[in-house]
């Protein structure tokens, strides 16, 4: 394999400087890579409003999205490439999604896995027709197709083809390093609403995004 066209992380380091600045390079280290390390977590979280009316998404040719509802659904490829992946503890994660009717969302690119994520109804209080995107993504061989930005876009479509005329949410929470699942989830009109501080798992603070941009 060709190497000659892989950044070292020097390079990446150099030209985030050149393109963001010293101070937000800074700032993006802190954040990602070392209050990480002593359990601090912040994460972003994305909102989309829509209903049927609103929806108006297409994929590639050679992408299917799935909406998978019960293991007879998962083929062995895919069981394969989920415990070469992710391990034996998402299965067990799978299993809970199907057992309280919600969805797994899954992407193929010729017929080989190429991502998913998990579809959820969240019950919030006075908020009705809630979803929630979690555990999202695309294997590494697959990265940076777009594949995930396709994904969010078909469960938009899927939701409001279920939900004829009614107003509904979706939900993401993305860490802030993951620039990646950030660009998928605008592209496809999420909105920034809010920033959360996590320690070990364990919410410290949530902020609006009126009051706190990174």
């Amino acid at each position: 394999m060709d190497q000659s066209n892989k950044s070292s992380p020097i390079d990446s380091l150099k030209k985030r400087i050149k393109t963001q600045g010293f101070r937000k390079t800074l700032i993006y280290i802190l954040f990602v890579y070392l209050l990480p390390k002593v359990g601090l977590n912040i994460k972003f979280e994305y909102r989309k409003f829509f209903n049927s009316k609103t929806q108006n998404h297409s994929v590639s040719s050679d992408v299917k999205i799935m909406f998978i509802s019960s293991y007879d659904q998962l083929s062995e490829i895919w069981i394969k490439a989920i415990l070469k992946h992710e391990g034996a503890y998402f299965i067990e994660k799978l299993d809970k999604v199907f057992k309280d009717g919600d969805i797994c969302v899954v992407c193929e690119t010729n017929m080989n896995p190429a991502g998913l994520f998990l579809l959820r109804k969240m019950k919030f209080k006075n908020e009705a027709n809630v979803y929630f995107a979690e555990y999202g993504f695309v294997f590494p061989e697959y990265r940076g197709r777009g594949y995930f930005t396709q994904m969010l876009g078909s469960a938009c479509c899927y939701l409001s083809e279920i939900f004829k005329d009614v107003d509904l949410t979706l939900v993401g929470n993305v860490y802030i390093g993951n620039s990646s699942s950030i660009r998928g989830f605008e592209k496809v009109g999420f909105k920034r609403i809010s920033t959360s501080v996590y320690f070990f798992n364990k919410l410290l603070k949530k902020i609006p995004n009126k009051k706190l941009k990174l």
